[in-house]
């Protein structure tokens, strides 16, 4: 292993910071302010820019810059083929993931070193016509109701639906 150096990161903690101290300055005195004397202290105004300048020169002469490491599986979206990207975290055995482009949702399980398996979050969809055996896969975003396809064993129109069913007793009483 070789040592690279160490990174200096201008970050949102210290922007807030500096951010929060020259806010004041931003501002012309009030006529209260003046009067008293108490206007803008110009050499503390000074020595603020001064820090500023160099925690962004550090960061600019930090000779590694924008490095993330961790293990990231990759896969073509099964729907609309665009590289999918995931971080997959230390000792987890199932995470999901999203495809940014279409929203398809995806099940990663670890499956050994170095190893992972994309399962698709999708529902296995029976034709509902009589004598029809034909089975569709949706994905789960997709299913919505009213939205539908036709079979494409019997050409029968399938349509997402919300229902509520009735049958029988199992002792033959009604209520």
């Amino acid at each position: 292993m070789t040592n690279l150096g160490s990174e200096e990161v201008l970050n949102l903690e210290a922007l807030k910071e500096h951010y929060d101290a020259l806010g004041s300055y931003l501002h012309m005195p009030t006529l209260k302010q003046l009067s008293s004397g108490k206007g803008h202290n110009l050499t503390r105004l000074r020595n603020r820019w001064e820090k500023i300048a160099t925690t962004i020169d550090a960061a600019l002469a930090s000779p590694i810059y924008n490095v993330t490491l961790g293990n990231f599986a990759t896969t073509p979206c099964a729907r609309c083929g665009k590289t999918i990207r995931k971080r997959i975290p230390h000792g987890k055995d199932k995470i999901e993931a999203k495809c940014f482009e279409c929203g398809a949702g995806y099940e990663i399980h670890d499956t050994g070193p170095d190893s992972v398996e994309w399962k698709p979050i999708q529902q296995e969809i029976p034709c509902p016509a009589p004598d029809c055996e034909e089975r569709v896969w949706i994905w789960l975003d997709e299913a919505e109701i009213g939205r539908g396809w036709n079979c494409r064993a019997c050409g029968s129109r399938i349509t997402v639906a919300k229902c509520v069913t009735w049958s029988e007793p199992e002792d033959g009483k009604t209520a």
